[in-house]
């Protein structure tokens, strides 16, 4: 890296983009992280090593709760859990209420069950290896590949989290979201669109393929995309995470993140 100050050009190479502590202890009047540790750093991220991000926390409480999803939006009865999304009786996002606050569980897949980001009561992390995650304000997007964005949110602690686009996957249910409507894909031409409106229920959609028995407010029986296996255990794909965290460490040292920086694990089931 070459200092602003000798080659004062915006270039790529010589960005290094640190947390806000560390950016601090870099840029003071009497910098209290060298510029040798910043370098250090820049060459070796530490989250490349740990293959995660560190955990970022999202201050969710004890007021009732909205998530919306494209134009469906889900609210929660006063103190129960509520999942607006689920798959094959697994909960894709919802909260669940513990110790008198809500706490906020997400998981987002790649078509091949590959588990890229999740949230574990209010605690975020993804993929260090993930091709893109932007964090500005109070906005999450994550991009598969350039110009291609696979989840967009917006946080509005303490109250409401909103899918603003992209799409979730799981065993092959592939369910997509924009700014007009919220859409369950099929193989070939097939989708069913999701019917717009508000809903107070304990579960808000479930798409399945087998028997349902969740009662849902929406439930969809919808065919699959190909995907690996016959089916991954849900559980243990969102643990893989913690595996990461178990054999990586969690990243000792300046958090210098050249790629782009993502949760912890409990059982969000249906039941």
């Amino acid at each position: 890296m070459t200092p602003y100050a000798e080659d004062p050009q915006h270039l790529e190479e010589n960005i290094t983009l640190l947390c806000t502590r560390h950016h601090t202890e870099a840029t003071g009047a009497v910098p209290m992280l060298p510029d040798k540790m910043v370098r250090e750093a820049n060459d070796d991220p530490a989250n490349l090593h740990a293959g995660i991000t560190a955990p970022t926390l999202l201050h969710y409480s004890s007021e009732p709760i909205t998530i919306v999803m494209g134009n469906t939006t889900v609210k929660g009865h006063p103190g129960r859990e509520c999942w607006a999304l689920g798959v094959d009786g697994n909960g894709l996002l919802g909260f669940r209420f513990e110790d008198d606050r809500y706490l906020l569980s997400l998981s987002l897949f790649d078509q091949n069950n590959r588990l890229l980001l999740r949230i574990d009561d209010n605690e975020l992390t993804h993929r260090s290896d993930a091709y893109d995650v932007e964090r500005t304000g109070n906005s999450l997007i994550v991009r598969q590949r350039r110009g291609h964005i696979l989840l967009h949110l917006e946080f509005t602690p303490p109250t409401q989290v909103k899918v603003v686009s992209g799409r979730l996957w799981w065993n092959g249910a592939s369910i997509l979201f924009n700014r007009r409507g919220m859409v369950v894909r099929e193989p070939g031409t097939g989708s069913v669109t999701i019917m717009e409106g508000t809903f107070i229920a304990p579960c808000g959609v479930h798409v399945y393929d087998g028997d349902d028995d969740f009662g849902a407010i929406m439930r969809i029986k919808a065919k699959r995309f190909p995907y690996p296996g016959d089916g991954r255990d849900f559980d243990a794909v969102r643990a893989s995470l913690d595996d990461l965290f178990d054999t990586g460490g969690r990243g000792a040292g300046v958090d210098s993140v050249r790629t782009d920086s993502q949760v912890r694990p409990r059982r969000p089931r249906l039941s």
